[in-house]
């Protein structure tokens, strides 16, 4: 798991190349499994559920 200063600094410099938002608050959308696909065939990077891209914070509510 990354420390919280972290968490905050990915949130706070918002999306790029290794960084991604996906508001999804009951499901997991196709875009997610798009979005860890590329990550995997390219550097990695960090995926956020739950948070939209103005970094808004959603209840999440998944059944994985």
């Amino acid at each position: 798991m990354l420390p919280t200063d972290k968490i905050k600094d990915l949130l706070l410099h918002g999306e790029n190349k290794h960084v991604e938002f996906k508001k999804c608050t009951d499901k997991v959308s196709a875009s997610v499994y798009e979005t860890v696909c590329s990550f995997l065939n390219a550097e990695g990077g960090y995926i956020f559920l739950g948070v939209d891209m103005l970094a808004q914070y959603w209840e999440l509510t998944l059944n994985v």
